[in-house]
């Protein structure tokens, strides 16, 4: 499929186009390869966007977070500079010299992390060796770290008993004393809050307790971690990860202070693992490090999966997952494989790693056999098995496993297949995605695509399924010019939350009863229930709402005058009014 204007209309938003146009200068770098084009386009960030032509369809990325329908407005602007031929033809004659190019005009590679593992480790050892002579022979500040790293080496060479580490947490936890909840002061708050937040101030304190145990081992972990020494931070933090375990909830003398004690402490845990994690981006790691690493979570998991009715502890490996994949190499992928393999422990938990250590080792068809295993597990793996078929245009089975991962995951995977899945391959299935995705979404612009699909009565009783949801049922009814059903439905809705909402679409078109409606629930709230500045804030709110309808500047004016006099001696009030321009 080429990219043409008809395809731009139908693919984007009406709000999408305006907006890209906008951007149409702020394009750069577009260069096509094949029929694959790459650009960046510059906003208050960069932004990578890539547009390919494929037989079926075309496949559009940006980095962007826009997930409101359609395309987004960077790949509109894009799309707009590719129709008007302002692009870069990069003709590339063979592999070498794509690899070549690609090696020299990736940014990305400038991360230090990325670089190491994409350039330096791949090449050859006579290479590695002659760069380092020449780096620390010219570099004494290196040299000079170099050597601090080899001392801390043997100063950190410690040995590390998992179980009694494991055991002292678990006994200073224990100890906590959560009694000093009284420690945190009460305090009113208009509108009678005090009472919550008090509450939470409780609670939070109580998570710094267990954050006082737990911080100190956490810390000394980064200590070894920042000498090298990531096996000693590893056992640290699986002393932290196995004392969160089995802890019984305290014996409380009123209300809990936190839901669950070894959920918390977990969730602190975490934390730490995140940690650490970032701080691997400045650790030098080697494969010996790595492989012990991974030794170890192998060893915990067997000491503890072997016989439950000794330990309480449980090794997900989904929990690590994070770290394995941090660590992950194309040496240690094939361990790790190994280790899987040889325990029998390729399952829905460990289904991502594996798919990682395929990819690390370009073993297309294992890659593939897990990808089928364990999409119906996992949305994120269904989404990456069915863009490796996209991409392969294997058609059939992308839509095999598009229409058996959308019964299973209809919420996080509508929004991808309805960029993929087109009317002219498989109508019904289209019109099912975008009717779950309207409603869904409550997307107004789902809805002016999904009523070109479907009949008169099914749209009929698509907007009538979605009248216990007012808000999306005004915008729906407005759709299709019902203005004096909203009407009806704002009258008979007028003390609710979403009340401005559903007389947006009809503000001016009934701009007397609105106005009616709006200044009557302001006198209401301020007479019987406004009494806190949230409320008031709320109340502005409804007061600013007046300043839209055409035609009502001076009844607004007299209204917000009447107001003031009315309630002038609720200071809170007329601070509120005052900052919102009234």
């Amino acid at each position: 499929m080429k990219l043409t204007k008809e395809w731009l209309k139908e693919a984007a938003t009406i709000s999408s186009l305006y907006k890209g146009d906008a951007h149409y200068e702020e394009v750069a770098e577009l260069k096509k390869e094949h029929n694959k084009y790459t650009s960046i386009v510059y906003g208050d960030v960069i932004y990578d966007v890539q547009i390919e032509e494929n037989d079926l369809d075309i496949d559009c990325f940006c980095t962007c977070d826009y997930d409101a329908g359609g395309i987004c407005e960077h790949v509109v602007a894009v799309a707009l500079n590719i129709l008007d031929n302002q692009y870069q033809e990069v003709l590339l004659e063979t592999k070498a010299d794509l690899e070549e190019t690609v090696e020299v005009i990736d940014y990305r590679l400038k991360d230090g992390k990325n670089y190491y593992r994409n350039v330096f480790e791949p090449a050859d050892q006579a290479t590695k060796d002659n760069f380092l002579q020449q780096l620390f022979e010219n570099n004494e500040f290196l040299r000079k770290n170099f050597l601090e790293l080899q001392q801390n080496n043997e100063k950190y060479r410690v040995s590390i008993d998992i179980n009694s580490l494991r055991k002292n947490i678990f006994d200073q936890l224990l100890s906590v004393d959560f009694s000093s909840k009284n420690e945190v002061i009460g305090f009113e708050m208009n509108g009678g809050h005090g009472g919550r937040i008090n509450n939470l101030l409780i609670e939070e304190r109580a998570i710094e307790q267990i954050e006082q145990v737990l911080n100190p081992y956490g810390e000394k972990a980064l200590e070894f971690l920042e000498h090298g020494q990531l096996t000693n931070a590893l056992m640290v933090y699986l002393g932290m990860f196995e004392a969160s375990f089995g802890l019984p909830e305290p014996e409380w003398e009123d209300d809990p202070l936190i839901d669950d004690f070894e959920a918390e402490t977990m969730t602190i845990c975490h934390n730490w693992q995140a940690t650490i994690i970032e701080s691997l981006a400045d650790t030098a790691l080697n494969e010996e490090q790595i492989n012990r690493c991974i030794d170890l979570i192998f060893d915990r998991w067997q000491l503890h999966h072997t016989d439950k009715t000794t330990t309480d502890v449980y090794y997900d490996f989904k929990f690590f997952e994070p770290f394995l994949l941090a660590i992950l190499t194309s040496s240690s992928a094939d361990y790790l494989k190994a280790l899987l393999t040889k325990n029998q422990l390729i399952n829905y938990q460990t289904a991502n790693i594996a798919l990682h250590c395929a990819k690390w080792l370009e073993q297309e068809d294992w890659w593939l056999e897990i990808g089928e295993n364990f999409a119906g597990n996992d949305p994120k793996i269904a989404e990456q098995l069915m863009k490796k078929y996209h991409k392969l245009n294997q058609t059939e089975d992308f839509y095999r496993i598009a229409r058996y991962t959308f019964d299973l995951f209809p919420d996080k995977l509508a929004a991808f297949l309805l960029k993929h899945i087109h009317p002219k391959v498989d109508r019904p299935f289209y019109v099912e995605l975008l009717r779950y995705y309207t409603n869904y979404k409550q997307d107004i612009e789902g809805f002016k695509e999904l009523r070109e699909f479907i009949t008169p009565e099914e749209k009929a009783d698509f907007i009538q399924a979605n009248s216990t949801t007012p808000a999306f049922y005004a915008k729906l009814l407005a759709a299709e010019l019902r203005f004096t059903e909203i009407l009806a439905l704002a009258k008979a809705n007028q003390n609710a939350w979403e009340f401005n909402d559903l007389v947006k679409p009809i503000l001016n078109i009934y701009p007397r009863d609105i106005f009616e409606m709006q200044t009557k629930r302001t006198i209401e709230n301020l007479t019987l229930h406004a009494t806190s500045r949230t409320d008031y804030k709320r109340v502005c709110k409804n007061l600013s709402s007046l300043k839209e309808i055409r035609g009502f500047e001076d009844p607004t004016k007299e209204f917000i005058k009447r107001l003031k006099k009315q309630f002038k001696s609720r200071t809170e009030l007329l601070e509120e009014m005052a900052a919102v321009g009234f």
